[in-house]
């Protein structure tokens, strides 16, 4: 409001309707699960490329590559269940959208279990879910994603 108590301006925010997704790879590079809020600021910003933090795979051991490919596809499980959950707290009985939201979070869930067998656990959650007889509590075993282990 101005001075004077006169709005400037009234917001509309439309109610978000289920249509289509993107695919969990390309959802990770668009930001959002949902085709329809793709708007960048920039036709530039509409970009399918993600620059990459450091080189090429080329040089890379195979057990490098197989775990920067597994937290890749973590990644793109948990970014999909992250938007899903703020369409769900808005649209709590779309069946689309919970059906996605459980297909992911239990994808979400294996590929953790996946990572933690072959190489480390990635949270406490793991360290159970792995399977392994704990001799230790060692949740931080590997290093963290950060620190260099996935590039």
């Amino acid at each position: 409001m101005d001075k004077n108590g006169n709005s400037l301006a009234i917001a509309s925010v439309p109610c978000q309707k289920w249509k289509s997704t993107y695919d969990p790879q390309t959802s990770l590079k668009k930001g959002t699960v949902f085709p329809e809020l793709n708007m960048p600021f920039f036709k530039a910003d509409d970009s399918d490329e993600i620059p990459s933090g450091k080189g090429s795979a080329d040089g890379k051991n195979p057990e490098q590559e197989e775990r920067e490919a597994l937290m890749a596809k973590i990644d793109e499980a948990g970014f999909v269940v992250n938007d899903l959950t703020l369409y769900l707290d808005t649209h709590k009985e779309d069946e689309e959208a919970l059906r996605m939201f459980e297909e992911y979070a239990n994808r979400k869930v294996m590929l953790m279990k996946e990572f933690a067998e072959k190489f480390y656990p990635l949270s406490q959650n793991c360290m159970v879910l792995c399977g392994k007889e704990m001799k230790t509590f060692s949740w931080t075993d590997g290093p963290a994603p950060w620190e260099g282990a996935c590039i």
